[in-house]
């Protein structure tokens, strides 16, 4: 099994939007009676104007907000002014796809599974033959698709930090404090952080917790059983056939 994140540019309702406010990205999930739909900004006169556009088709909603991240539901599903027969990749193609959808600038951020790379290459194919296609990433997929499904999400990696913990996490990542050999001592990067070095490795090292403490939390026997519960319809797919 493959997973595939891909991109494409074509004409849509929320690839419009995103075309029109290209300072905010759009993260949009849907369960065929509402959409929820998260805005990220720096600016937020990009996102009231995006969201009074979306108003002007007809479609209350409610919000909640979060620093630069505005989350809205609608009163109902917006796929009718998104669908687009020539854009929709065939279920018969054998693959699955993985919500949510990104929007920005114009273009449609999907991801998928496939089953195999002939399916794969059918659905690139089909995309390039119309529209601007661009491959972000493919990987063979190791553990799963429940493995697939109930990874850890960013929010549940990074949503119980505080601002100075994830901008802690963050910098060591980016100037190789985790490669081997390590790039750059705690030392410089308290330097780097405005802080005494025993102040940035405490955020540092409650950041790094919490991280482990969630990947630690999928990777248990149990939580995986559990997962293949969820899919499975109350059984676990060991107890078939048995």
């Amino acid at each position: 099994m493959l997973d595939v994140t891909f991109s494409f540019k074509h004409d849509c309702y929320y690839c419009n939007l995103s075309r029109d406010f290209p300072e905010a990205t759009m993260i949009v999930a849907c369960n065929d009676k509402r959409d929820v739909l998260e805005f990220i900004s720096p600016s937020e006169r990009t996102v009231e104007n995006a969201i009074k556009r979306l108003c002007s088709s007809g479609t209350e909603v409610e919000r909640s907000e979060k620093g630069n991240r505005v989350v809205v539901v609608t009163d109902r599903c917006l796929c009718d002014l998104c669908s687009d027969t020539e854009t929709e990749i065939p279920a018969d193609l054998g693959v699955l796809l993985v919500s949510p959808r990104v929007f920005s600038n114009g273009w449609e951020q999907r991801r998928i599974l496939g089953f195999d790379n002939s399916h794969v290459r059918s659905v690139m194919k089909s995309l390039q033959e119309s529209f601007p296609t661009k491959l972000i990433s493919k990987r063979s997929v190791q553990g799963g698709l429940a493995g697939e499904l109930f990874s850890p999400t960013s929010n549940e990696l990074f949503g119980d930090m505080t601002d100075r913990q994830l901008q802690a996490i963050m910098l060591a990542a980016k100037h190789g404090y985790y490669r081997t050999p390590r790039k750059v001592t705690t030392a410089k990067l308290a330097k780097a952080f405005g802080t005494s070095r025993a102040t940035y490795e405490e955020h540092l090292r409650k950041a790094e917790n919490k991280v482990i403490r969630t990947i630690v939390n999928y990777a248990n026997p149990d939580s995986r059983r559990s997962a293949s519960t969820l899919l499975f319809g109350g059984s676990s797919p060991d107890s078939y056939g048995q």
